[in-house]
């Protein structure tokens, strides 16, 4: 009985030794595995600087080369004089084709002055039917630096000369960028100096001779011509920028008032200048279009009463006379109230320009006018890029079975290596911003209505601190930030990993939106209008 009672103890001993061993075994693993797992994880972090860069949004499309058949227009209702040229001459830019009636020109000059004051007077009964007033409020600290508006004046004039109602300072900074023979480190002080006196200045770039100073905001003036003194030395000269700008924009309206002054500081939700808009509605667009159109068509008239002489826009071939001698080019129907009507007059087949008539989907197809600047590649001469500008914007689509496009001609200056047929792509810039904060549009998070980003890392290393910002013009690759964040501050996000999907499901790779997947915003979206004070979304870390 004693030697089974002794059996007994020592395999109870054996078997909670092994059980311990179990327990020690697993503990080791389990440590082991999760440094594994935080350490996969932070490998799928990624973490990405807000720097100033330029941005722009494009289109693409794509056909085959083929003849430039120019239009040499002329507005409906001028007389012919006299032609100077027949069908398969060849002629050169510049060259006049025919002379017009000068009493005829002067006539429709009148017809489109009396059509403009009508199209005013109707805009402003619907303007002061349906106004209202918004007020442009700032979204964060800054200091004024430049005011382009003016109390009565247009904002789609303002924006369109200026690109920008006024410019903000965002970090207290302006800066001058210039060339030396003097080296210079990252940090070192120099002295700038300006009319108003002198200033110390930081140098915060230096590249292959070229420096980038700045120097605090309060007082220089955009454009300011400066010079730049080490140990009582001028070692360069530039012209002042804002280092870190916020353009202030609107769409239409006119400017009811100013509120704010130059170099003055402004705090979040002070008002900036107020808008007296018309309520968007149809007939107010309408308006706008057609009196772009009569002023296109004025414009191309006061050139006609200066010469007298239809002129050839391009070299070429002519292919094609449609006006006669003592008559005014014929309407296809009856637009006897409409002023803004062009005619072709002759057509050339350029000699120097083909076209290129590109396919764009009709997602698109809004954003792409004509006067666009392009790039154009061609499948047969690779590594080249060629400049074009479209001319021409179809309204009516190519339908297919699986997608509705439409047509854009592009022209592009012919070189010997092009031929006709050639296939090509062409690159459509809708928009572009240069020196904006920018960041990965991998970065952004979506989440409802909601668009924010991370900036700090939890205790586990996973990003968190979330923060609503707002969105500008995207690349597909980069995003434009309008406000949220500066430039310098630092955003986490969840980057791609590589094809393991134990990895995708144990790190949380395709989690619902808000959970730092690297949501989307809208590709290629305009920037938004810096316009009615927005409530901020509460802030909630993750």
């Amino acid at each position: 009985m004693k030697n089974e009672s002794k059996k007994g103890k020592k395999l109870l001993i054996a078997v909670i030794i092994a059980a311990l061993l179990v327990v020690i075994a697993i503990l080791i693993f389990s440590r082991i595995l999760s440094r594994g797992l935080e350490n996969a994880a932070n490998d799928l972090i990624a973490e990405a600087k807000v720097t100033s860069g330029d941005i722009s949004a494009t289109v693409v499309g794509s056909g085959t080369l083929a003849n430039a058949d120019i239009a040499v227009e002329l507005p409906y209702g001028v007389t012919i004089q006299k032609i100077l040229a027949e069908v398969g001459d060849a002629a050169q830019k510049g060259d006049v084709l025919a002379k017009v009636s000068d009493s005829s020109v002067a006539s429709r000059v009148s017809d489109i002055k009396s059509a403009l004051a009508n199209i005013e007077s109707e805009m402003k009964t619907l303007a002061e039917n349906s106004e209202k007033t918004v007020s442009v409020k700032s979204e964060t600290k800054a200091r004024v630096k430049k005011i382009y508006a003016v109390n009565g004046s247009a904002v789609e004039d303002i924006v369109a000369e200026s690109e920008a109602l006024m410019l903000l300072s965002l970090d207290g900074k302006m800066a001058v960028t210039f060339d030396s023979e003097t080296s210079l480190a990252l940090g070192d002080s120099v002295s700038v100096i300006r009319d108003g006196g002198e200033a110390e200045g930081s140098v915060v770039s230096a590249s292959a001779g070229t420096y980038v100073v700045t120097l605090s905001d309060d007082g220089p003036k955009v454009g300011e011509r400066v010079d730049i003194n080490s140990n009582g030395k001028t070692i360069g000269n530039g012209e002042l920028y804002i280092h870190e700008p916020l353009r202030v924009t609107a769409d239409f309206g006119r400017v009811a008032s100013v509120n704010a002054e130059e170099n003055k500081s402004i705090s979040a939700g002070d008002t900036l200048l107020t808008i007296i808009k018309p309520a968007a509605n149809r007939a107010y667009e309408s308006l706008i279009d057609k009196q772009n159109s009569l002023l296109n068509t004025l414009e191309q008239l006061t050139k006609l009463s200066i010469t007298g002489e239809i002129h050839a826009p391009v070299s070429g071939t002519i292919t094609e006379i449609l006006a006669m001698p003592g008559a005014a080019l014929a309407k296809e129907q009856d637009t006897s109230t409409d002023y803004d009507d062009m005619g072709s007059a002759f057509k050339i087949t350029a000699k120097d320009v083909l076209s290129l008539n590109v396919n764009i989907d009709e997602s698109d197809i809004s954003a792409v006018n004509a006067g666009q600047e392009a790039t154009v590649e061609i499948d047969a001469i690779p590594g080249k890029v060629f400049e074009g500008t479209v001319k021409e914007v179809s309204n009516e689509t190519n339908a297919s079975e699986n997608a509705s496009n439409y047509s854009a001609i592009i022209e592009i200056e012919k070189t010997p290596e092009m031929k006709l047929g050639m296939s090509a792509t062409a690159v459509i810039i809708k928009e572009e911003r240069s020196n904006v904060p920018i960041i990965p549009l991998a970065a952004v998070q979506e989440f409802g209505s909601d668009v924010f980003v991370y900036v700090s890392r939890d205790e586990n290393n996973m990003p968190s601190g979330r923060t609503p910002i707002e969105t500008g013009l995207s690349d597909g690759t980069m995003t434009e930030v309008v406000s949220g964040l500066k430039v310098g501050d630092t955003v986490y996000f969840a980057q791609s990993p590589s094809n393991n999907s134990r990895d995708q499901m144990m790190f949380g790779v395709g989690n619902p939106p808000g959970q730092f997947n690297g949501g989307r915003v809208s590709e290629g979206g305009n920037r938004p209008e810096f316009t009615e004070q927005r409530e901020d979304p509460t802030d909630a870390d993750d």
